[in-house]
This record gives C-alpha cells, structure tokens and sequence, in this order.
C-alpha cells in the first residue's frame, strides 16, 4: 500500500503493489485501510507506466467483485474518473482484465450508468474493431468478446430504455453485430454475446424497428444456414422478439419464408438426425411466435406446410421405427438400429405447435389434414397422440395450449367429421387439462406458504444453533460471514446473480418436471386468453349441438 500511495520510483513495485491488493480484497475490513486503498487506486489510474494502469484496473474489478460493500460506496464518486481512465487504456493496450473490469463497473453501478452509456456504446465499438480478428493475439481476442459482453451489460443497465436512450446506442452497436454476423463466419467465437445484445434491443427497444435493425434479422437468419446452425437455442430469443415486437412490419417485409426455414431445418423427418432433441424443441418455439402472434395472417402457410410439418415431424418423433431403423443384431435378434429416431419430449413439443394450430384456426388445421399433404398414417398418429397425451402435459403454457386447442375444437359449429366421434375423448382430455392447472396452481401456494415457513424456522434455527460447537465446519464459516457483515451481504448477491441467470437461462435450460417448464418467460397474446372462459363457450356449444347431455356422462366420476 505505502508503494502506491507514495509513489515508489520503480514501476514494477507500484504494479506488485495492485497485484498484491487483489490477492486482498475479500479480506479488508478496516475503513480506514479500504479509503487509503481507494485513493492510492485513483492515483494508479494515472501512472505514467502504462503495465501499472492496467493492473490498476484488476485492482478495480477485484475490489468491485468481492464482498466488502464498502468499496462500492467509496468508488461511485468518481465514476466518470474510472470510465475515462478505462478508455484511455483500452486504446492504448488490448487487455480482457481492462474490459471486465469496465463490465463490472457497469453492472455495480446500474443505472448511474446512463449518462454515459453513448460514450461506453462508442468505446466498446471501437474497441472491438480494434481487437476482433487479432488471430495472433489471445490477449485482444479475449478483449473483444469482452467487449461484446460489455455491451450487453450497458444495456442491462437500462433496461427500462428511459429517454429512448437504445436508439441513440444502436448505431454504435449495429456495425459491431453486422461484424459478428457476417457470412463468412470469421467471429463465430463473439456469436453468442452478439445474440444477447440483439435479445436486449429487440425487447427493450422501442418499436417499430428501424430497417437498419432488421437488416440483423436477415444476417442472423443466413449466418444460421451458413455456420451457426448450433445457435439455435440463442437465437430463438432473438427471433421471437422481432415476430411478437414488430408484427407489422414482420409481415409487411415478407420475411415469414426465411424465418420458418428455421425450423423446417431441424423438423423434418429427414433432417431430425442433424440435431438433437433439445435443439429440435428449440426450434418449434419459432413456430410458436408466428402462430401466436400473427393470428389469422398466415393461413396460406397454415395449410401448405405447417401442418404437413407438424403431422410429418411427429410420426419421425414418437411413431414407429423406420425399416432402416430396424437391424438384425449378430446373435440373430432383431433391434433397434443406434440411429433410430424416438424423441417422447420432442413430441411434447409438436403437439404445443399443433394446439396452437386449433387456436389459430381450427377448420383450416384439421382440413389441411385432407389436402394431400399429410398421409391418413400421420393424420392418425396425430390426432390420437394428441389425445393421448393431454392429461401428461406438463409446465403451464403446454397445459394452457391444450386447453385452448382442445375448447377450439370443441367449439366448432358443426364439429369437423374428422373429430365428431372423438367428441367424448376431447372433453375428457379438456376436463383433465383443466384440472391439472388448478391443482398445479394449489400447490404453488402450498409450497410457497411452507417455503416461507421454512425460511422462519431455518431463521430460528440459526440464531437458536449460533453458539452449538457441534456444527461442522462449513456451518462455522458460514456462522462467521454472517457475524462479520459478510455472508448476508453475499447471499444476497448470490441470490441476484441466480435470478439473472434463470432469466437469461430460460430458454436455453428447462426440465419438464418443473411445472413451470422453460416457458414461464415466453410472452403472446395468449397471455390474456383464459381457458376457463374457453371451456364456457365449448360447452354451450356441445348444448347447441344437443350432445352436451351425452358427453358430460361418459365423464370419469373426479
């Protein structure tokens, strides 16, 4: 500390001396030590070696990041000092510490960001030109991925887009993607981070889209057929924003072929090997967003291909093996070839596009079922799978489609021939359907009322068990953050971290197990559909149709 405080003659100790302040920074408890650490650090962000400036800010991002909140308060005065120093540096060296440091500047700071989010917006742009493509230095390429992190964590930290405060970063961050994007695929390695700094301007910015906006949505859509065919699950993200934000000119633009090639890419039968189950569920949430949001828009694609495509991609899934599937083993059994095809949570995932082909349009989904374009095989396996497997959806959007799909049909004056003698099956299923979201719902508030019991006794317990020397000793440690002023403190930041992560996450992670699936996050304009309204009016029609009487007592007695 004295090192940089007074200024030692040698730059090599005035760099040891931050690099030896990192190594403590988790363990400075004493304020007044912390002020001098703080002000011996602004003196650094000066020096005159340019080595000392850049460990300087590892010293910024290590105090930043630990959990001693008192730095947090001490630097915030002088944010302007350390985003100026930053950039004086980044132009002078390529150096991925600099850049995560200024990231955790942003992210600690949040909003106190904002007036100088343009500057950042610019910065990191010119950065990363200067950095990207450096294939003989490690050091700059980490910076410019960094870089594109960064970006995204600005607009992270204005995510309430005050002031329309996107549109005037946008043209610092449209030459950088349409960069990552390119067709060639040389910065395939910043792809991913230049995904989620799209997924922020698409769904904090305002609408309509400028053009220059959507211009990354063609780039995107080609880099996907070029080289990035793995990137689906970011992508899709991205993709619903465009579709559910700017429906309009959506539409109007003529850019529903080269969307739906998406996942057309991934669904056929055919083209089912080329990823795995989760990407090919990925991509069935494409079909999704324009079912959902572009309702009575699309019926000429409704007919000719996402039917076939729905029908076709479900036999592939869940109906029998192919003869190229079926092989005779050495010893003379008959099995299963390694590369046959069975995919029960893809299935799942069709028949959430297929109910929402009812929503859409129930007559038009079931008469494209007679068009020539579905075999009489796909159409059975389709309809009776969907039925099937009704009382097994799971997570609330599969359960809500269900019941909107299934009211959709049952609504129709005069039920459809197709569907007439499964009339009683279907107001099972919706019956059932039904049911499952109720009791989901209950038990939600059940396990939240004994969630909050929990943390009441496990408080108790704490404070009840503070002085038990029969803990463990991870118990000890954790006892001795919390008397500290440490542990809270971190949990809490742990706590805030996990919920960022399961936001971002959503799409990408899920487990059909939880009720809540990996769709809590998607928006439509089904969101202010409610089944139970739906359920009303099929049953006034089954009453009109003079059958209701019939069908209410094949129902099981629950």
């Amino acid at each position: 500390l004295p090192d940089l405080e007074q200024g030692s003659p040698f730059g090599i100790l005035r760099c040891r001396a931050c690099e030896t302040l990192q190594r403590f920074s988790e363990h400075t408890a004493v304020t007044e030590i912390n002020q001098r650490v703080c002000a011996a650090l602004l003196r650094s962000l000066d020096d005159p070696d340019l080595p000392v400036r850049v460990e300087a800010f590892g010293l910024v991002r290590s105090l930043l990041a630990s959990d001693v909140g008192q730095f947090d308060q001490l630097l915030r005065p002088h944010l302007g000092t350390l985003l100026d120093a930053c950039f004086r540096v980044m132009r002078e060296a390529a150096s991925d510490d600099v850049v995560q440091a200024l990231e955790i500047v942003v992210d600690r700071y949040g909003k106190d960001i904002a007036p100088y989010a343009v500057a950042l917006a610019q910065k990191l742009a010119e950065a990363f030109h200067a950095y990207a493509g450096e294939d003989d230095d490690e050091e700059a390429s980490m910076a410019a991925v960094q870089c594109v992190e960064a970006m995204a964590a600005v607009l992270a930290s204005l995510d309430d887009n005050e002031n329309n405060v996107y549109a005037q970063l946008e043209p610092y961050l449209r030459p950088v993607l349409h960069r990552v994007f390119d067709e060639s695929g040389e910065f395939l390695e910043y792809f991913e981070n230049g995904i989620e700094v799209v997924s922020y301007l698409t769904y904090h910015g305002s609408t309509p889209f400028s053009d220059e906006l959507w211009s990354l949505f063609d780039q995107m859509i080609r880099a996907f057929h070029g080289f990035a065919c793995d990137y689906i699950a970011e992508l899709v993200p991205s993709l619903d924003n465009f579709v559910s934000r700017d429906t309009e000119k959506f539409l109007a633009s003529s850019r529903l072929e080269s969307l739906v090639g998406v996942p057309e890419r991934f669904l056929w039968p055919d083209h089912q090997t080329r990823g795995g189950e989760e990407d090919c569920r990925k991509a069935t949430h494409v079909l999704l967003s324009v079912l959902h949001n572009c309702r009575g828009r699309v019926d000429e694609y409704v007919r000719q291909r996402c039917t076939p495509l729905v029908a076709a991609a479900l036999e592939r899934a869940l109906g029998p093996p192919r003869a190229d599937e079926i092989g005779t083993k050495p010893d003379g059994v008959v099995g299963m070839s390694p590369d046959a095809v069975w995919r029960p949570r893809l299935g799942a995932a069709l028949l959430d596009v297929w109910n929402s082909l009812l929503i859409y349009n129930p007559q038009l989904a079931l008469h494209a079922l007679d068009e020539g374009k579905v075999t009489p095989a796909q159409t059975q396996l389709l309809l009776t799978q969907w039925l099937k497997l009704a009382p097994e959806a799971k997570g609330m959007l599969s359960r809500k489609l269900y019941a909107l799909g299934l009211s959709a049909v049952l609504s129709v004056e005069p039920c459809p021939p197709k569907v007439q003698q499964a009339r009683p099956q279907m107001l099972s299923a919706l019956v059932d359907v039904l049911a499952n979201m109720r009791k989901n719902k209950e038990d939600k508030i059940y396990e939240n009322d004994n969630d909050d019991d929990a943390v009441a006794s496990a408080e108790d317990e704490w404070v009840e068990d503070d002085d038990d020397e029969d803990e463990d000793d991870d118990d000890d440690d954790d006892r001795e953050a919390i008397q500290n002023g440490m542990g809270a403190q971190q949990l809490a930041g742990i706590r805030a971290r996990l919920a960022e992560f399961d936001a971002a996450e959503a799409w990408l992670h899920d487990d059909d197990d939880d009720d809540d699936g990996d769709n809590y996050l998607y928006e439509s304009p089904l969101d202010e559909e409610d089944p139970n309204q739906h359920f009303v009016r099929a049953l006034h029609a089954c009453k009109r149709a003079g059958d209701f009487e019939s069908l209410c007592a094949q129902l099981g007695a629950e």
